[in-house]
């Protein structure tokens, strides 16, 4: 399986995840997705924007944004089925230094 490229960025200690335009407008309409959010760790929301952003297709992004915010209302802190950034690296779609 060939997995998709993503862009390189770089994590520092003060490192801030911008919630894409997609999530942020979905999660706007269901306030306690958004209390959840607000109440969750960076790298909790770091899990969260990268689950999402990996997506290949538009419509996968899609489904897993509406997840997310299921997951998010109903009070889930971390995204259930996503190996994290470790996961990533191993699989070379985040580039090591």
């Amino acid at each position: 399986m060939k997995l998709a490229k993503a862009k390189k960025f770089k994590l520092t200690l003060n490192y801030k995840p911008r919630i894409p335009a997609d999530l942020e407008k979905a999660l706007k309409v269901v306030p306690l997705a958004k209390a959840q959010w607000a109440d969750i760790t960076l790298i909790m929301r770091r899990d969260w924007i990268l689950w999402i952003i990996t997506a290949k297709q538009a419509e996968t992004r899609k489904r897993r944004i509406e997840k997310a915010r299921s997951m998010l209302a109903s009070g889930k802190r971390r995204v259930c089925c996503f190996g994290g950034i470790k996961w990533l690296m191993k699989n070379q779609i985040i580039p090591r230094k």
